[in-house]
């Protein structure tokens, strides 16, 4: 009897081994359904091929553990690609398929390469040595029979392993790889050329490579089709409901005023999205425009599910992913998800997964007792809704590792969302058109613009405006249930504040004196706006280190208690790990202790209460300090708090005063959404105050010696940023009081209008770096700044660290399945720092225990008190114990 060729020496699905023909064969159905079976001949030819070489007498000796050969010649992902660029010649695909298929296969272990000197020089050089040759020599001498069976179903009977032998041997196949990769000046060898390759060769490539490597990994490691493809979804049903049963629970004639336009804008936007996919001929990328506290998000969500519900149903079926800014705004958008009240979502189910790199992805299909193929679902995204950051998806579209890739393919037909695009790092505005142009074309994918502002990055994209869609299709209707209105219109309608610039904020103009606020100036100027009027003040700096030293000099101020005290005694005195605890029951507890009463209405002391918030703060932590504040902004005391841009998107809070240092419009405005958010202080009765901070240390801000905090932030990839914020706010009408509207769209326009014009904005780079398919340039690409970060875990009580230590026991002595399983259970107490942070901290231990420079392990520090850094909840979270770079010119 014949030795089998298998594929892999155990066969999850309960055979010993796993045969080959049944893994290509399944990988191969696989691949096409993900696919959607928008390119079901190309996706099949690639997943029957993928592990071609593994019919080499060589790979399968290896797999045997008998092989003594060269490793050259038990490798098996090269001549796949040789056999499946032969493959999709002769069916009849165009060129950019049949590279793209062959650069899919080629690296379907590892990522996409840079494709020109990958394809002209790696491959066409692999071809001139005699590993490759040996391994056709010895297929056809050993397995020609089975290459065959495989390759004619591969093509459909229009290729065989004897044609493919033969163009092989006489460079047919290679010329044809050098051809698409390679130019030859006169005279002089071929070289390789991007201008070369086909067009739009890196979009092709992503998606084949995303599909196989889901494929691939899926079928190898035991998952069912049923857990890829049977998940549950969110239906706007519930949603509807919740709504209606708030019309009518308005406490004032303004509130019940601004109910009514919420619930007419929602209704408007459901209208506009049902024509825009009715619309053959309308855009793939849609906005929707509304001011601060008309409800985005919930509007939002209605539009995308009644997008998701109308489009044509698909299997798998289409997935609703929502992306928003920063993974510290991420949770109070879950609770939404999650509230009873609503749909209850369980972010372990298959209908919700929540997934940014501090949560504990998971999603329990169909084998729910493997802990791998648990995280494997939720980081592949096989939900029907998918709660995540830019982060997550724009750096799976733009160079994507190899286990960001498999969520990919949920993307194929899907509906997005981008809440507040316009806070993606502006380095990567120039970029986003073409990035939309990979996610709407290549994937086929919707996409929801959701914005206060209206950014210029979709200005290279035709868009539809779902209000105005929505207006004209209500209109058209025999009787509309609901009044529509102009974006215009919502805009003065709910003109909630009115601006007033300090001198400093005109200070990076050339004509104006350069005269900046210091930080314990900003804090009498606070600490007596707070008082004065016994209401709520929210200060927005630029950097952690601008919040720490606030926080520092309001923390002087007479009679003012920072609540972070208060929080570490409950924390401590409950001496179990925030891993058991309710953010909002220990939330309670701080208010008890610092002699809060449990309603707003209670009297309670005469204190002025401190609060700071920003991304140095442990996710559980986080959310304490959201209850925290939300309870406190609204409930007629002196309470201030100190924030961050972490504050600015995705969070629902209300101040009556908001002091922001100088920053681009757009994120004034949104600073802006967390002033007078409900109309608590009446129509226009909130105020946001722009300035600009003097640095930390600085002593003479009337005579600067150093730069401010905003020009370490937004200088940096723009030059004169600030000279065009300062000019365009000098040019509003209003000596004292600018009125919203004015802001919020006269003059964010204005400015975002002269950004455009600007040719410093936008990095041209990763533009062009996928125009050229270069893999590993756009791999080294990040949102996150020029900065590297480490993530460690942070123990405040005993609990705590009792949960940390049993997690480090884990690794010893070697690690095991639970100690990275109990890692990952330690996601509410994780925080990311600048690496030059960590560097300090020396006494800092990574949690395996293994040195500083092993790269095997977890990534993962412990950080239980030691020297070098410290965690202070009545300051400004996990910083230095002398604060240094990593926070001076660290944001959120």
């Amino acid at each position: 009897m014949p030795t089998p060729i298998i594929s892999h020496p155990t066969n999850p699905f309960g055979e010993n081994p796993l045969l080959l023909q049944d893994h290509l064969e399944a990988v191969a159905d696989r691949a096409v359904t993900l696919g959607h079976e928008r390119a079901a001949i190309p996706l099949r030819t690639i997943g029957l091929l993928h592990d071609f070489g593994k019919v080499t007498p060589q790979f399968q000796a290896y797999i045997r553990k008998e092989y003594n050969g060269p490793d050259t010649e038990r490798y098996h992902a090269r001549i796949g690609a040789f056999v499946t660029f032969y493959a999709l010649q002769q069916q009849g695909l165009e060129p950019l398929d049949q590279l793209a298929g062959a650069l899919a296969v080629a690296k379907h272990h590892g990522t996409i390469p840079d494709a020109a000197p990958y394809v002209g020089t790696r491959l066409t050089e692999a071809y001139q040595h005699e590993a490759l040759h040996n391994q056709v020599e010895r297929i056809d001498a050993e397995a020609a029979d089975l290459a065959d069976e495989i390759i004619r179903l591969a093509t459909d009977g229009a290729g065989s392993w004897a044609d493919f032998r033969t163009r092989f041997e006489d460079g047919t196949v290679v010329d044809g790889l050098e051809s698409l990769s390679t130019t030859a000046p006169p005279l002089s060898p071929p070289k390789p050329d991007s201008e070369a390759l086909p067009g739009r060769l890196y979009d092709r490539t992503l998606r084949y490579w995303g599909a196989l490597t889901l494929a691939d990994k899926s079928h190898a490691s035991g998952l069912t089709t049923a857990a890829l493809y049977d998940y549950g979804s969110l239906a706007r049903g519930p949603l509807d409901d919740y709504i209606e049963t708030l019309q009518g629970t308005a406490d004032s004639d303004l509130e019940a005023t601004l109910n009514t336009l919420r619930e007419d804008a929602r209704q408007q936007v459901v209208a506009g999205v049902q024509d825009w996919i009715e619309d053959p001929e309308a855009p793939s990328v849609a906005t929707l425009r509304l001011p601060t506290g008309l409800g985005k998000t919930f509007t939002g969500i209605s539009g995308a599910l009644t997008a998701k519900a109308a489009l044509p149903e698909m299997t798998p079926q289409r997935t609703l992913v929502y992306a928003l800014p920063f993974t510290s705004i991420i949770e109070q958008t879950r609770a939404q998800f999650e509230d009873e009240s609503i749909w209850g979502a369980d972010p372990t189910g298959t209908a919700f997964t929540v997934h940014h790199h501090l949560s504990e992805t998971v999603t329990y299909g169909d084998r729910a007792e493997e802990r791998d193929d648990i995280e494997f679902l939720g980081e592949s995204w096989r939900s029907g809704v998918v709660l995540t950051t830019f982060v997550q998806l724009f750096e799976s579209l733009v160079g994507p590792t190899t286990s960001r890739g498999t969520k990919l393919p949920a993307l194929e037909g899907s509906v997005v969302i981008l809440d507040e695009p316009q806070a993606l790092p502006k380095d990567w505005w120039a970029a986003m058109p073409r990035i939309l142009e990979i996610l709407t074309e290549e994937y086929g994918a919707r996409v929801i613009s959701m914005t206060a502002t209206e950014p210029p990055l979709f200005r290279a994209f035709e868009t539809a405006d779902l209000l105005e869609r929505g207006r004209t299709a209500s209109e058209a209707a025999q009787q509309p249930r609901h009044e529509t209105h102009s974006t215009r219109s919502y805009f003065r309608s709910a003109e909630r504040v009115t601006y007033r610039c300090d001198e400093s904020a005109y200070a990076h103009s050339p004509d104006r004196p350069t005269q900046y606020v210091a930080h314990a100036e900003a804090a009498d100027r606070i600490h007596e706006r707070a008082r004065e009027e016994g209401t709520s003040v929210l200060s927005v700096c630029n950097t952690i280190e601008s919040s720490r030293i606030l926080t520092e000099e309001l923390k002087q101020q007479p009679s003012t208690t920072h609540l972070g005290h208060a929080l570490a005694d409950v924390l401590e005195e409950r001496a179990a790990p925030v891993t058991d605890l309710d953010p909002e029951a220990v939330a309670r507890s701080v208010r008890a202790r610092a002699g809060l009463g449990p309603t707003d209405s209670t009297p309670g002391t005469d204190e002025t209460f401190l609060l700071t918030f920003n991304s140095r703060f442990r996710p559980f932590d986080r959310r304490v300090l959201i209850h925290l504040a939300d309870h406190l902004s609204t409930a007629n005391r002196p309470f201030v708090f100190v924030a961050t841009q972490a504050v600015e998107a995705g969070v629902d809070l209300s101040f009556n005063t908001v002091y922001r240092d100088i920053a681009p419009l757009d994120s004034i405005v949104q600073a802006a959404g967390r002033c007078n958010r409900s109309f608590e202080w009446g129509e226009r009765g909130g105020e946001v105050i722009i300035w600009t901070l003097a640095g930390p240390s600085e002593e003479t801000p009337a005579n600067p010696a150093d730069p401010p905090p905003a020009e370490h932030v937004y200088e940096q990839s723009i030059p004169s940023h600030l000279r065009l914020v300062s000019a365009t706010l000098s040019e509003l009408d209003g000596d004292s009081e600018i009125p919203d509207s004015e802001v919020s769209d006269v003059a964010v326009r204005r400015y975002f209008d002269r950004l455009a014009e600007d040719k410093q904005v936008g990095d041209q780079g990763i533009t062009e770096e996928i125009e050229a398919c270069e893999g590993d340039r756009l791999l080294g690409r990040s949102l996150i700044g020029d900065y590297q970060t480490v993530d460690t875990v942070v123990g405040v009580s005993s609990g705590d660290e009792t949960v940390i230590s049993d997690a480090a026991a884990e690794f010893q002595p070697v690690p095991t399945r639970a100690a990275y399983e109990a890692a990952e259970g330690l996601s509410s107490l994780r925080v990311s720092v600048p690496e030059t942070v960590m560097e300090s901290a020396t006494k800092v231990p990574r949690l395996d225990r293994n040195s500083r420079g092993d790269t095997e392990g977890i990534q993962l520090f412990e950080y239980t008190n030691q020297p070098g850094l410290a965690y202070n909840l009545a300051g400004a979270g996990l910083v230095e114990d002398q604060e240094g770079i990593g926070g001076r010119f660290t944001v959120l």
